[in-house]
């Protein structure tokens, strides 16, 4: 929440119909326990619009489309260079609009703006993860017999969570960035086209006060280029 980091010159992100997006979340990666394969400086912003679905793209259908990566009531913007002198910054925000009691946002999420505390941490790949099954037993991932017996599927399951101690561990975590997710419904990976690059990395979990939590995924092969023009945004 707040206000962003907005050189002046920049516009604002808005909606096609010319609505202002609200702000997320911000992160300035100098400031980051670092992460392999993620930035090590610059600012990378979360931008989603205040409506019923959170900016989520409704009109596509699954297997995703090209339509589910336009970033037209989402936007992510990132700032390589940062220049911290306040007379070349945008410093008036006024432009944009209170929240009011009919804002989607104020039900779901914060209305207050706080920092985050990053810690760095380890959490164990969930058995529902997209690539759960051929990371985890590659010799066998492809024997369609073994993955659709349930009982060697949830002997598998038992045995893996006995291991780790826990189930859902990764709901407790209120915000995240990298790492496996855990998810109380499906992962929304495994309506991807399985030619395309994965969508591997995590970029951002939020969880919302109800309604289960927002994520945002980039290939790790456009994160090393620092491209953030193609993200996967979905809700689970």
């Amino acid at each position: 929440g707040g206000f962003p980091y907005l050189p002046k010159g920049v516009d604002y992100p808005k909606t096609p119909d010319g609505n202002y997006l609200h702000l997320l979340a911000q992160i300035n990666f100098a400031e980051v326990p670092h992460l392999e394969g993620f930035p090590k400086q610059g600012i990378l912003q979360f931008y989603i619009a205040d409506d019923e679905s959170c900016g989520l793209n409704k009109n596509f259908g699954i297997p995703y489309s090209e339509a589910a990566f336009e970033q037209n009531r989402f936007r992510l913007l990132y700032h390589r260079k940062l220049n911290l002198n306040e007379n070349h910054l945008t410093t008036d925000f006024s432009f944009l609009p209170e929240k009011d009691d009919h804002s989607h946002l104020r039900e779901i999420y914060p209305s207050e703006c706080s920092a985050i505390q990053w810690a760095k941490g380890y959490e164990p790949i969930s058995l529902d993860n997209y690539d759960s099954y051929p990371r985890l037993l590659p010799e066998v991932c492809n024997d369609d017999e073994w993955i659709e017996d349930e009982i060697h599927v949830d002997d598998l399951r038992e045995e893996f969570e006995e291991a780790c101690g826990w189930r859902f561990q990764g709901a407790n975590c209120d915000i995240q960035m990298g790492g496996h997710t855990c998810f109380f419904s499906d992962d929304p990976r495994d309506y991807l086209d399985s030619n395309e690059d994965p969508f591997d990395t995590l970029l951002l979990k939020i969880m919302l006060v109800e309604n289960g939590s927002l994520y945002f995924y980039i290939q790790s092969s456009a994160l090393a280029r620092c491209d953030f023009s193609k993200i996967l945004y979905a809700m689970a």
